[in-house]
């Protein structure tokens, strides 16, 4: 690509990301603003330095000719610059090599990943805290290959991280023991079912191990994509309940030997009773820790039943499918919500046994409290819809045309998603910030700031988030509602900013202000795209000299115009101006001030029509103005233009001479014969003669 710097320079202050001119020594040549706004450096400051002076020491540094490969392949370039306050952003990079003024130069731009940084860090974080788990925990697809495995799986099977994402499940397992134990359960859990069962599995290095195995359906949009196994080894717990069934056969014998072991547990344990009558499930015996669990003394616990301790009672679960089991000796294990005496609700893993408690038949129940662990994969599960939502949101986004439609489909996502009761959007006008779409209070009621003023002025100035539980402890907040009390205000970069409110305190979350920040991302970048893309086609239907629609839009026009007459029975009449002597200006005093006297014939036309008039040009010194609904009275526009040329004639001093117009007026009606095209010859006939009458 050659370009030169002129051409250069135009391109790079019209693209809204950051880019940087540099030369292949590392020098940098040019740069846009949007370089500025994410280094906090001035374009002069900017064009002092070189690409080693904003690339901090020991990150990833590519030549030219690296960068632009990377480009045309699609291959990703990661490295960091550092801003004015020496703070290291992380950042994508890629780049082209073109020509500029016969020299090549390379094209770089950048963008701030920081967000996609912390959420890898954040997953990275999650995959660590699996990777440490003491479970055997594997990700497979659907042809039982593996996507990932932890640590302890691993172990047990003897492979590295990379070697056994190229295996089968198979593979490790050995085809006999595959087929004989594990795809007929693999193959019900792909169809849905989630399965669980108890297998002995040798372990290299711990010898013969009892897991306890549960395939889980791997759930898309698109269906059942795989399935996880979690593998727990439970041999040290059967050695416990092993050990609690030996010392319940030697309890008559050892009471207190037992109720010492009993107590030593650090689980809440229960014996209750099994039988068919109004007693079934009532509490025998209980530990210190269940009682620690639930707040009950133990005294009240043995005048309970085990099911007043799970909230909304056994109709919560389904109880008889349990006892099923355990009439045939099998243990059950499963998670349970209960509530304690203060009305305190907390999860609990639990593993009922049965058992002979004292010649009756008894469970032996063992629960572990993992209310946190389940509070934060509920938190965690929510955050990851919200997130989903909010990028299938983005979808709609890129949808919309206007920035009424996109303001709108904002605002829905606030509600639907992120479920703020109260937001408002302003938009940068011209030092002002004018609220534009609202949710929660009326457009008219809400005030218009200046740049420097409030909340929302600061939040633009500053590009800084703010957000805090109590909007009065803030005195620039100066909420609409003064009973408002959670604030939350983001910066749309410069066009603006997102504000939204609770009458709550503390109601947003440090992920709702994330979530926040990532929507209001992508309305900023959709914003731009919108009026890219409102320039353009202005620019494709204007005259660039005269302002005027082009004859381009002239013909779009007409089909919509011609249609809505044809249907009503309207007629349109043309008007077709042309300016005498003309060439005479161009050669007597320069096609410059030729260009002033359109210009100005465009705006003195365009003044003194109707606003259901549309004003072209049509060509050279050509004019057409185009008047629906006028039922071939023409003549009092004619008269109103040439009036106000003579006035024109008399303040301008453009040319020694009046200049005076050539009209020529045409008429369609929709029931007569005759092409539009016509129509609009016609007119421009009459314009030349009376343009040699006149001229």
């Amino acid at each position: 690509m050659k370009l030169s710097s002129k051409n250069c320079r135009k391109i790079l202050e019209r693209l809204p990301e950051a880019v940087f001119l540099e030369d292949f020594d590392g020098n940098i040549l040019a740069v846009t603003q949007g370089a500025c706004d994410l280094l906090g450096y001035t374009k002069e400051e900017l064009r002092e330095m070189t690409v080693d002076d904003i690339v901090p020491e020991g990150a990833p540094s590519f030549l030219p000719d690296q960068i632009d490969k990377a480009t045309r392949t699609g291959r990703k370039l990661e490295t960091f610059n550092l801003d004015r306050e020496g703070r290291e952003i992380p950042i994508d990079l890629r780049g082209k090599i073109i020509t500029v003024d016969g020299e090549k130069r390379i094209l770089v731009s950048i963008r701030d990943i920081s967000i996609r940084k912390e959420r890898e860090i954040r997953l990275k974080q999650y995959e660590m805290a699996v990777e440490g788990s003491d479970d055997l925990m594997a990700v497979c697809d659907e042809n039982y290959r593996y996507l990932f495995a932890n640590r302890a799986y691993r172990e047990m099977y003897q492979v590295g991280p990379e070697e056994i994402q190229k295996k089968r499940v198979e593979e490790l397992l050995g085809s006999e023991a595959f087929y004989k134990e594990v795809k007929s359960r693999v193959d019900r859990c792909l169809r849905g079912e989630t399965v669980e069962y108890e297998m002995w599995r040798e372990h290299p290095q711990l010898g013969d191990r009892l897991l306890d195995i549960i395939y889980y359906p791997l759930r898309s949009g698109e269906g059942i994509q795989g399935f996880v196994a979690v593998m727990r080894d439970i041999t040290e717990r059967k050695k416990v309940e092993e050990k609690l069934k030996e010392a319940n056969k030697r309890l008559k014998r050892s009471r207190e030997r037992y109720q010492s072991y009993f107590e030593e547990l650090g689980d809440a344990v229960y014996i209750t009773k099994v039988s068919d009558g109004d007693d079934h499930g009532k509490i025998l015996d209980a530990n210190s820790t269940a009682t620690d669990q639930t707040g009950y003394s133990r005294e009240e616990l043995l005048d309970m039943k085990i099911f007043d301790l799970v909230l909304d009672g056994p109709e919560s679960k389904s109880y008889n499918e349990i006892d099923d089991q355990l009439t045939e000796g099998k243990p059950v294990s499963f998670t349970e919500r209960k509530i304690s005496k203060s009305g305190e609700e907390f999860w609990t893993e639990v593993v009922v046994t049965p058992i002979d408690h004292e010649g009756v038949d008894a469970t032996l129940s063992i629960n572990r409290d993992v209310t946190e662990k389940t509070r934060a994969q509920e938190e965690l599960e929510e955050e990851r819809k919200r997130l989903r939502e909010l990028h299938r949101a983005v979808d709609v986004f890129q949808s919309c045309q206007t920035e009424e439609e996109l303001y709108e489909a904002t605002l829905k996502v606030t509600a639907n998603v992120l479920e703020f009761d109260i937001s408002i959007i302003f938009v940068n006008r011209g030092e002002k910030l004018i609220p534009v779409a609202s949710m929660g209070f009326s457009l008219k009621d809400l005030p218009v700031y200046n740049i420097e003023e409030g909340l929302v002025g600061e939040t633009l100035r500053k590009d800084q988030t703010f957000w805090g539980e109590d909007a009065r402890e803030v005195e620039s907040a100066k909420p609409e509602d003064p009973e408002l009390r959670s604030f939350l205000s983001v910066p749309i970069g410069n066009l603006g900013v997102f504000q939204a409110g609770a009458k709550e305190a503390d109601e947003f979350s440090r992920s709702d202000v994330e979530l926040a920040e990532i929507l209001v991302g992508h309305l900023n970048e959709e914003i731009q795209r919108i009026r890219l893309e409102k320039e353009l086609k202005e620019k494709a239907i204007r005259d660039p000299l005269t302002g005027l629609y082009n004859r381009r839009y002239l013909n779009e026009t007409l089909t919509k115009e011609i249609g809505r007459d044809e249907r009503y029975v309207h007629p349109i009449s043309f008007l077709m101006i042309d300016i005498n002597r003309f060439k005479e200006i161009n050669d007597t005093y320069s096609h410059n001030v030729g260009d002033r006297v359109l210009k100005e014939i465009g705006n003195l036309l365009k003044a003194n029509v109707r606003d259901a008039d549309t004003v072209f040009r049509y060509g050279g010194d050509e004019f057409l103005i185009m008047m629906p609904e006028t039922n071939g009275d023409v003549g009092t526009t004619v008269d109103r233009l040439k009036d106000e040329l003579k006035k024109w004639n008399t303040d301008t001093d453009i040319v020694d001479f009046s200049i005076t117009l050539a009209f020529g007026i045409s008429h369609w009606r929709p029931d007569e014969e005759g092409g539009i095209e016509e129509v609009i010859r016609l007119a421009d006939e009459r314009m030349y003669r009376d343009k040699n009458r006149t001229g």
